[in-house]
């Protein structure tokens, strides 16, 4: 399989262990990781490179020109690696003709055989539904339905079909919509190629989880799970249950014993503790200063009496 990730130097811990539960679900055949980057340190490149040498697959750093993409807008939650993935038809030669792209946020706990296989039915690529979009959003920027909004963690990439359009045809795009744009690579795939897309009916190769928002999935039956919007498993403070396939993963990637996962479970049962409202706060506010630091402690060890 062609695998395209992309990571800053602070996603580098969770692209280890979303890679490390690809290939120990799909390690029936060797695979190609393009890493794309624009100024990742050396070390956390030479780290992913390992680990994917470790699963007898071949690993490609590619190093991302930030001026192709300087016209985009970037944010501290959507940076502008988001839109790396718009160049990958370009990047490889013609001779492919499909390509995958996951963002590091997930898990992959399933084969991907059958997905990655699939047929496009003439569509430029495949995805699953966003779980969390609303009509609001959906009207800014005029499409017809939220049931065909799909969430950009996950596209199987057509590569001859989406190889006719241009960075410059996305950037007009952006251009002539950016004042409706909230999920920069995702809106733009989604208005561009409204009507275009393959979507599965099953969101089983995208479960989105939303930290506590959402908890009606089986999660040992999903084949993805993607832990979306700005609280990761990974995180201080992340309570939802989903988070234990996160910290089964981290801890094959690491090499932990089972004892990790099981204070892991005990950690996050006592975050949930902690009121929604008061973990919102708790996470804007955290490490701002070390006084706050000091209340964060405090809090704990005024709530470890009730645990």
């Amino acid at each position: 399989m062609n695998i395209f990730i992309s990571a800053d130097d602070k996603y580098i811990l969770p692209a280890q262990v979303m890679l490390t539960s690809f290939f120990k679900n799909n390690n029936s055949e060797t695979h190609t990781i393009y890493f794309m980057h624009r100024n990742t340190q050396q070390e956390n490149i030479n780290k992913l490179e390992a680990l994917v040498k470790t699963f007898n697959s071949e690993f490609v750093p590619i190093q991302i020109t930030a001026d192709n993409f300087k016209d985009f807008t970037a944010t501290e939650r959507f940076p502008i690696e988001v839109y790396f993935r718009l160049s990958i038809p370009s990047l490889l030669p013609e001779t492919e003709e499909r390509a995958l792209w996951l963002d590091v946020d997930l898990i992959v706990n399933k084969s991907l055989f059958d997905f990655y296989n699939q047929p496009f039915d003439e569509k430029v690529f495949i995805a699953c539904r966003d779980t969390y979009v609303k009509e609001e959003h959906i009207k800014k920027l005029g499409l017809s339905s939220c049931e065909t909004y799909i969430n950009s963690g996950v596209i199987l990439f057509n590569l001859p079909v989406m190889r006719k359009v241009t960075l410059n045809d996305y950037y007009k795009f952006f251009e002539g919509n950016k004042d409706v744009i909230v999920f920069p690579d995702q809106d733009i795939l989604n208005s561009f190629f409204e009507n275009q897309i393959k979507i599965l009916e099953s969101d089983n190769y995208n479960v989105q989880i939303l930290d506590w928002r959402r908890n009606d999935y089986d999660l040992n039956s999903a084949s993805i799970i993607h832990y979306v919007g700005p609280f990761k498993p990974w995180s201080k403070v992340y309570t939802n249950p989903a988070a234990e396939m996160w910290d089964k993963y981290y801890a094959l990637t690491f090499n932990k014993g089972k004892s990790y996962i099981l204070l892991q479970k005990l950690h996050r049962k006592f975050e949930k503790k902690i009121s929604a409202p008061l973990r919102k706060f708790v996470l804007e506010i955290y490490n701002k200063s070390d006084l706050l630091k000091t209340i964060r402690r405090l809090l704990k060890l005024s709530l470890k009496r009730n645990f």
